[in-house]
């Protein structure tokens, strides 16, 4: 089993096997129980060789259920907010269109993308300056608000993030020790300027909608508890109905599933 806080899956294992047939099918229970601050590996981005692609490495923000809230471990790619220096809202800008389109297409499979849900995300006046957060969106890639960030993370030093190799190389700057500014999708304390995470540890309220600076994606992923597996080809669909349900069952005995 992966330990807490360190990366990687937790090592899928063998629960039981249902024998209508000569292992007829199996059930495993999938590398899916994971706990807040825990390190998990999702998709691949490029990070390091020019278009070779490396495995995402992201935090648990949130878990309830099968369901957890996650951002990257390390800031992506360094992107503007917008393309030019204009009042602009989270859900006109081209970082959300870019993360929900070429950075979803990009760093996930067909299957993996299924896995990610469509969030409600909303967007709150910055809470200084009370500039208008715009109206709410739906976005399955995101990035955090000021209120998120203060509820995910307990002070400065958890908010700290360094950048990709790559992300560096495409002209965003990194502060003191090699950690970086990351937009976050709040206003800042004009239309025109956008909030983000300051290498010092702080809330930057002044950033011009059209400066790169570096992005952490966030997702909320749906993660699979059990998956079936037969070693016969001609099962049907209701036998397999039939397996799924007993399985089930035993599982609740067992206290495996929720």
């Amino acid at each position: 089993m992966t330990e807490r806080g360190r990366i990687g899956e937790r090592e899928p294992a063998a629960v039981f096997v249902y024998l209508r047939r000569e292992h007829l099918v199996s059930m495993r229970r999938r590398g899916c129980m994971i706990k807040r601050g825990d390190y998990v590996k999702f998709g691949r981005y490029p990070q390091n060789r020019g278009a070779v692609k490396d495995p995402i490495e992201w935090l648990a923000l949130e878990v309830n259920g099968y369901e957890a809230l996650l951002i990257s471990r390390f800031s992506l790619d360094s992107r503007p907010y917008h393309h030019e220096h204009t009042d602009i809202t989270w859900e006109d800008c081209d970082l959300r269109k870019w993360l929900n389109h070429d950075f979803l297409k990009t760093a996930f499979s067909d299957e993996e993308r299924q896995r990610i849900r469509l969030s409600e995300t909303v967007n709150d006046h910055n809470p200084k300056y009370g500039v208008r957060g715009g109206n709410n969106t739906r976005d399955r890639v995101f990035c955090l608000s000021i209120a998120e960030t203060e509820r995910y993370f307990k002070n400065g030093r958890e908010r700290r993030c360094r950048p990709a190799a790559l992300a560096k190389a495409h002209g965003a700057a990194s502060g003191n020790e090699g950690y970086c500014w990351w937009w976050l999708r709040s206003p800042g304390c004009h239309e025109r300027d956008a909030s983000c995470v300051t290498p010092a540890q702080e809330f930057g309220m002044n950033a011009s909608t059209a400066i790169n600076i570096f992005a952490r994606a966030v997702v909320r992923q749906r993660r699979i508890p059990f998956e079936i597996v037969s070693s016969e080809s001609d099962v049907t669909r209701e036998e397999t109905m039939q397996a799924f349900l007993a399985l089930r069952e035993q599982a609740k005995k067992m206290e495996l599933q929720t």
